[in-house]
């Protein structure tokens, strides 16, 4: 007997030629109780063939391949594997859903494999301290924060800037105010008329 050849040797395109994503979770369902043989019973001579052309690494007891033999290759119903194997209905399905998992598993493994090497792998990335103190690092930027408003409030506070806002020839105007006011307000400030 030649040893059986694996599906993890060819690509996955071949998984994927002869079971579809919804048989692949019709077969999931099954395995997990979930649904009745009926639902199935056409992924069951695909996987048949493929076991018995050793296309599926997968180890069977010998009453669990006749099984698989009866029903998936000859097609024959439950009621004739009773009475030819003389096996109870309940045993034959029993047996019936171990070989089911057995597939379950090795493609979901197969798939899980396939789906990993499509993406990246993930990289280990190694924190290390930072070089600066946080505290160093908050002087730093509130040193830098402050010398660049010194740069931005020389123009303001320069002399030539400020002659804008000085008052231009009315420098009589405002002594003659000054020695007219008798009365100076208690926050010290003076009005001076204007034109």
């Amino acid at each position: 007997m030649k040893p059986p050849v694996s599906l993890e040797n060819e690509s996955s395109m071949s998984v994927k030629s002869f079971i579809s994503p919804d048989d692949f979770t019709q077969l999931e369902v099954y395995t997990e109780n979930g649904i009745d043989y009926g639902k199935v019973r056409d992924l069951v001579p695909v996987l048949a063939q493929c076991y018995f052309e050793e296309k599926l690494p997968i180890t069977l007891s010998h009453l669990q391949a006749s099984i698989l033999l009866c029903m998936g290759l000859q097609r024959n119903d439950i009621t004739y594997i009773e009475g030819s194997m003389k096996l109870e209905r309940q045993q034959i399905l029993s047996l019936f859903r171990k070989v089911m998992k057995k597939f379950h598993k090795y493609l979901y493994d197969l798939l899980t494999k396939e789906f990993d090497s499509n993406f990246p792998q993930v990289r280990e990335v190694t924190l290390l301290p930072h070089s600066v103190s946080v505290d160093d690092d908050l002087d730093d930027g509130a040193k830098q924060v402050i010398e660049m408003k010194k740069i931005e409030n020389i123009d303001v506070l320069n002399p030539e800037s400020l002659q804008q806002f000085s008052i231009a020839d009315r420098e009589a105007e405002f002594e003659h105010s000054l020695r007219h006011c008798t009365m100076v307000s208690p926050s010290g400030l003076i009005s001076v008329k204007s034109n």
